[in-house]
């Protein structure tokens, strides 16, 4: 059972990301009700189902680069290894802002392909809940339908990054006590904000991978979406084909020297920048201000800055994460100094001259030649 991570199929199983024919001794943990091994021998789909390769290129706005990373990532829903889960961090976000763009009719299509008893809905924002938490690890995949905007706590975003690296995940039965499981479950979201988080160490940055679908299906100028096409979208054919191609690719990405997955289009790199930006506050900020509001500061007059800069551009400030964004993405540290490594602009400067220099917690460079030549630089001015 949950120990293993066998996806068995009618005819074949897959093992870390391969495939093997016939049974597996144990009850694979996961049973797909599909014969898929003709496909994997053939190397080629069994049939192709020219509506799913619309709908998957209509959600990544016909970006080649996109459409190949969206097809990736669904794939290693087969990589059922921790190692390969780990390297990749698969996860998987669509941000659409208008309604009827086929965000659903994707969702559609992965249940009838995975079976219903492998797919969960799932909330992202509830994964500090070990209710949630159980429902979403037991799965195959797990998908947050209508993803929330509103800032993820550190617990729901570090059970977001154990779920989508592979780790081991405490979840609770309903009536039954904590418990380990690994989890090999591809988590998808659908949204039309973008999240925030709270966690500042950017691991939930790193593992996020945006696509953004601008039109409704109806609207789309590519192909009509029209009763039949749906008709074919929703056929046991179209359903054999999402997972075949899947699983191709899936091989496909093994064979490999290296198993990466294929880079974001520049669009997509674009907003990821714009969404870390939007998420960090602090370094927004100093991204405008620059460090030297910044270094030679008392700490506490530097939050002061900050926090005022953040209600006139009305961004929420961060609070405890505040001091780690300086301290780990622009090298600055604490350290207790006199006038001598203050900004004579400081209210803290005359203060320490007057009392014989008296210590001041205030922000320096970490990087001890940087900060000597900053403050030299200083004295000239």
């Amino acid at each position: 059972g949950t120990s293993d991570n066998i996806i068995q199929f009618l005819d074949c199983y897959v093992k870390d990301g391969r495939v093997y024919e016939g049974m597996h001794p144990t009850v694979g943990r996961f049973l797909i009700r599909k014969k898929v091994y003709e496909a994997v021998k053939n190397r080629k789909p069994t049939k192709v189902v020219k509506e799913v390769d619309q709908l998957i290129a209509h959600l990544c706005d016909y970006d080649e680069k996109n459409i190949k990373l969206m097809v990736s990532i669904l794939a290693t829903v087969f990589l059922n290894d921790q190692e390969m889960k780990n390297t990749l961090s698969p996860h998987l976000r669509i941000f659409g802002p208008s309604g009827a763009n086929g965000k659903t009719t994707l969702e559609e299509l992965l249940r009838k392909g995975f079976g219903n008893h492998n797919v969960v809905a799932t909330q992202i924002g509830e994964l500090d809940n070990y209710h949630f938490v159980e429902t979403t690890v037991q799965s195959l995949i797990a998908i947050d339908g209508d993803s929330s905007s509103k800032a993820l706590s550190s617990d729901a975003a570090a059970t977001f990054k154990r779920i989508v690296t592979g780790d081991t995940v405490r979840s609770r039965q309903i009536y039954g006590k904590m418990r380990d499981v690994k989890s090999m479950c591809l988590l998808l979201a659908f949204c039309n904000t973008l999240p925030k988080s709270s966690d500042k160490s950017n691991a939930f940055l790193r593992r996020m991978t945006i696509i953004k679908c601008s039109d409704r299906l109806v609207d789309s100028k590519r192909f009509v979406a029209n009763d039949e096409w749906f008709k074919n979208l929703r056929s046991d054919d179209a359903a054999q084909y999402i997972v075949e191609k899947l699983l191709l690719r899936a091989q496909e990405m093994l064979d490999q020297d290296v198993l990466k997955l294929p880079e974001a289009s520049k669009a997509t790199k674009d907003m990821l920048t714009k969404f870390s930006d939007e998420n960090d506050s602090a370094s927004a900020w100093i991204k405008e201000v620059g460090v030297e509001e910044i270094v030679g500061y008392q700490v506490k007059e530097v939050r002061e800055k900050y926090e005022s800069w953040c209600e006139e551009n009305d961004k929420t400030p961060l609070k405890r994460q505040f001091n780690e964004v300086l301290e780990v993405n622009f090298n600055l540290e604490r350290r207790k100094v006199t006038y001598v490594r203050l900004n004579p602009d400081s209210s803290y400067h005359a203060l320490s001259k007057h009392k014989g220099g008296s210590a001041v917690n205030a922000w320096q460079f970490e990087d001890a030649k940087r900060n000597e030549k900053y403050f030299k630089k200083l004295e000239q001015l």
